[in-house]
């Protein structure tokens, strides 16, 4: 199926779109094609709720910890491995990030369940 965006939100002092798209897993991009705007994309092919709610929240908190200069990478082999990531923040940025994050989740989540179990439906419906 194609993309569907969900909506633009506010995470912090700045807005980001959110996208469901087929598979699992989710990123972010600072920028992304013709979108102005941070975007975050969630794979809807996860079989329980929880799990997209897990991808989010990793994505959203490392979009912010990005956005707060507390995301690092520590080579210059930026080709390779993403895991290599190091996150360096203090309780203070911690608790901004939390806040920001958890603004974002809580008016983005509900739309994000009403698109995630429309797609879930149509899957079934398709596989039948």
């Amino acid at each position: 199926m194609k993309p569907q965006i969900i909506g633009d939100y506010e995470i912090g002092y700045e807005m980001v779109q959110l996208i469901l798209r087929d598979g699992d897993g989710a990123e972010f991009y600072r920028l992304s094609g013709n979108v102005t705007i941070p975007t975050i994309i969630v794979g809807c092919g996860h079989a329980c709720w929880w799990q997209v709610v897990a991808c989010l929240l990793h994505e959203a908190f490392e979009l912010v910890a990005d956005r707060l200069g507390c995301r690092f990478y520590p080579s210059h082999n930026l080709a390779n491995d993403n895991s290599a990531y190091l996150f360096v923040l203090d309780h203070q940025r911690f608790a901004d990030c939390c806040a920001k994050v958890a603004d974002f989740m809580t008016v983005a989540l509900p739309d994000l369940a009403v698109a995630w179990k429309q797609r879930q439906k149509t899957t079934k419906k398709e596989s039948s």
